[in-house]
């Protein structure tokens, strides 16, 4: 099977990042950013309360998320907020 190329979450190297306090998280890249052009593949481990970056949002990419376990909130580019949880999906 040339070509496919499988990474369990377990087999993703992890490391933590964050700053001030208010944004912390757990990253595993599954697919490295120099192993791709079009698609970053990332699992983040966010605790309760956190944030993984500030609001931001790109103009020339597209972000898929997966909530897999828990709850969240989704905030859009005009200010509105969505809950999210498992079996969400959202599309702009």
């Amino acid at each position: 099977m040339s070509g496919i190329s499988i990474k369990r979450f377990e087999d993703c190297e992890s490391f933590r990042d964050g700053n001030d306090g208010q944004y912390e998280y757990d990253e595993r890249p599954a697919i490295p950013e120099e192993g791709t052009k079009h698609c970053i593949v990332c699992f983040y481990e966010i605790p309760p309360g956190k944030s993984n970056y500030p609001y931001h949002y790109h103009l020339d990419q597209e972000e898929v998320f997966y909530i897999i376990k828990g709850k969240g909130i989704l905030k859009t580019p005009d200010g509105i907020k969505l809950p999210s949880r498992t079996a969400n999906t959202w599309r702009r």
